[in-house]
């Protein structure tokens, strides 16, 4: 009986903290979410910004970063679009559990070289970028050498410049030198160019 008390205090315990193992991803994904994180694929005004947030924390409850982790990481449960949109949203809360859910999507797809999955890791780089801090800076840099995709070295060399650490100056140095696609060139270009400015 004492067995049973402690195994269900403890999943009532992780209830009340959110943890993603307890959100079902289906049922958080209802047709107002998905409705509501279309609008992170436009670019956005601070206000808008506001707005967006304010929306999901409304759709989702205490803990929205916990169901958008879970949206995300539910594989072939949701469609695609709204995983990616999912962990686009993630960038909207300034958070350290946001941070780690999107440092967790980042190591899951980090091996991807095509598909779906390459696109999932680009925008957990990408939300990475806008709320990460230095520490970040480490988990990003591989990215910047990822040779089958332009796309994420280019990813990786803005979410570099957005962090704004000077850290990121050397390894974007090296990349620069090697680097032979025109496109990524140019964000590395711009991203050392803002960090050159950044105060140390």
């Amino acid at each position: 009986m004492k067995a049973r008390f402690i195994v269900l205090s403890l999943a009532i315990a992780a209830t009340a903290r959110g943890d993603q193992q307890t959100i079902d991803p289906v049922a958080a994904a209802t047709p107002q979410v998905v409705d509501a994180l279309t609008g992170v694929d436009f670019p956005n005004a601070a206000g808008e910004i506001d707005a967006q947030r304010a929306s999901l924390d409304a759709l989702l409850g205490t803990d929205p970063v916990s169901s958008l982790a879970a949206i995300a990481d539910a594989d072939a449960q949701i469609p695609s679009g709204v995983r990616i949109r999912a962990l686009r949203a993630l960038a909207l809360y300034d958070t350290d559990p946001a941070r780690a859910a999107l440092r967790t999507a980042i190591a899951k797809h980090g091996a991807s070289t095509s598909g779906i999955d390459l696109l999932e890791l680009r925008a957990a780089i990408e939300g990475l970028g806008l709320i990460g801090d230095a520490t970040d800076v480490a988990t990003i840099v591989p990215f910047l050498d990822k040779e089958e995709s332009r796309d994420i070295r280019s990813a990786a060399a803005r979410a570099l410049r957005d962090i704004g650490s000077t850290t990121a100056i050397a390894p974007l140095h090296a990349r620069l030198t090697k680097e032979k696609v025109a496109q990524v060139q140019f964000w590395i270009s711009d991203a050392l160019r803002v960090l050159s400015v950044t105060p140390s």
